[in-house]
C-alpha cells in the first residue's frame, strides 16, 4: 500500500489501541475488585470453599465486563471507518491505477470479511477471560500473593488483550485494502498487472524488500511490477513471512502502465 493508505491505516489502530487500553483499564478495576473479595490471610489468597464457589462465578463476571466496557462495540465502529480507508486509497493511486469496480457479490465477500475478523477479536476477549481465570484458580489452590495475581492479571490484559487485538486490528486493515484490490480485479475483464506497494525504509522484511525491488529476487525480476502469474507466486513465496502487520499490499495497474516500467 501507498503512504496515504498506510499513515490512514496507522491512525485507525492507533485510535483502536488507545480506546483498547481504557477498556483494558477498567477491566482491570473490576478484576482487581473481584480479586479483592477473595478470603485471604497474609497477604495471600485462601484456599477455601467460599472461594471456590466465587471463582466459579468470576469467568461470568468477566465476560460481562468485557461487553459493558465497550469492546464489542468498538470493533463495530472500526468497521465503520473501512470507508475512510477506501477513500485513501482511491485519491492516492498511481497514475496507471485500475479504478476500483465493486458488485453485490463483493458486497458480500466485505460482510464475510468483517464477520471472520470480528469473530477473531471476539475469540480473544474470551481467550483473555478463560486465561485470567485459570490464573485466579491456580493462586487460590496454591496460595499466590494478591498483589502478584493482581499483577499477572495486569500483563495478560496488556500484553494479550490490548497488544494481541490491536495487531489483529493492523493486520484486518491492511488485509481489507488487498481485498477490495482483489475484488475489483475479480470484475476486470482483461490482463491482470500489479504492483507492490509500501514503505521502503529500515524495517522492511527482506521479502517485502524483494517485493519492492529493494533487493534483487531471480524469481521475480521485475519487481514492485508482477504480471498475474507472478503475483500468485509472490504472494505464496512471501506468505509465512506476512502473515500479521504487513505494511505491502498489490494494487492493480493497467497493462500499459506495466509495459512503460517494464521494458
Amino acid at each position: 500500500m501507498n503512504k496515504a493508505v498506510s499513515t490512514k491505516i496507522d491512525q485507525q489502530t492507533a485510535w483502536f489501541e488507545r480506546n483498547m487500553q481504557k477498556i483494558a483499564r477498567r477491566l482491570d478495576e473490576r478484576i482487581s475488585s473481584l480479586i479483592r473479595e477473595l478470603d485471604s490471610g497474609g497477604g495471600h489468597v485462601l484456599n477455601t470453599e467460599e472461594n471456590i464457589q466465587l471463582w466459579a462465578q468470576i469467568y461470568g463476571s468477566i465476560l460481562e465486563e468485557l461487553s459493558a466496557s465497550g469492546y464489542t462495540e468498538l470493533v463495530s465502529r472500526l468497521n465503520e471507518k473501512e470507508n475512510d480507508l477506501l477513500r485513501t486509497m482511491k485519491k492516492s493511486s498511481v497514475p496507471g491505477a485500475v479504478p476500483l469496480a465493486f458488485t453485490q457479490t463483493s458486497q458480500s465477500a466485505i460482510a464475510a470479511f468483517n464477520s471472520l475478523w470480528n469473530a477473531r477479536i471476539g475469540n480473544l476477549g474470551n481467550d483473555v477471560a478463560r486465561q485470567i481465570h485459570a490464573i485466579i484458580g491456580d493462586s487460590i489452590f496454591g496460595g499466590t500473593n494478591i498483589s502478584d495475581l493482581v499483577k499477572s492479571v495486569r500483563i495478560i490484559l496488556d500484553k494479550q488483550l490490548v497488544r494481541y487485538a490491536t495487531t489483529y486490528v493492523n493486520t484486518s486493515r491492511a488485509k481489507f485494502i488487498q481485498m477490495m484490490q482483489y475484488e475489483a480485479a475479480r470484475n476486470y475483464d482483461g490482463e491482470l498487472f500489479w504492483i507492490y506497494e509500501g514503505p521502503e525504509d529500515d524495517v522492511t522484511r527482506p521479502v517485502c524488500r524483494e517485493g519492492t525491488g529493494m533487493d534483487v529476487n531471480a524469481m521475480f525480476p521485475n519487481a514492485p511490477y508482477f504480471t498475474e502469474e507472478e503475483r500468485i507466486e509472490f504472494e505464496s513465496y512471501s506468505a509465512p513471512e506476512r502473515t500479521y502487520n504487513c505494511r505491502h499490499s498489490f494494487m492493480q495497474i493497467t497493462k500499459e502502465y506495466y509495459y512503460d516500467h517494464v521494458r
